[in-house]
């Protein structure tokens, strides 16, 4: 039968067989993107139209287009705003002014880009 004094060394044991390993779990990989140096308001060329809301910028990577909320591409109204939006901007370099942060918060320092849910860097354009 167990003594007081071999119980210890037991539940030692179990303690770091069972808890110590989920401490050694590595980190998620971030669930944004790494964000290019540098990145400034300006100029950029548009790679590719995805749809209504959603491009990807040369040298920055996928945009969503601020305060825009486009219909799917599953719609024929999703096709046809993807398709307006290709003909205003092509692949033309367009201004690109990037939704900073305004406060600190977990997500990011003050004056770091904003994304969306989906690692998307928020912005506005204009051609």
């Amino acid at each position: 039968m167990p003594t007081a004094t071999t119980r210890i060394p037991v539940l030692f044991i179990l303690f770091i067989l069972l808890v110590l390993p989920s401490c050694l779990v590595p980190l998620p990989p971030s669930p944004h993107p790494p964000v290019p140096p540098g990145l400034q308001d300006g100029s950029y060329r548009v790679y590719r139209v995805i749809d209504g809301d959603t491009l990807i910028l040369l040298d920055v990577g996928r945009v969503r287009l601020a305060n825009v909320d486009a219909p799917e591409l599953d719609t024929p109204a999703g096709i046809a705003v993807r398709d307006e939006l290709i003909a205003r901007i092509g692949d033309r370099p367009v201004h690109v002014e990037f939704v900073r942060r305004k406060k600190a918060s977990t997500a990011g320092p003050v004056g770091s880009v904003v994304f969306d849910r989906y690692g998307r860097i928020l912005a506005t354009i204009s051609p």
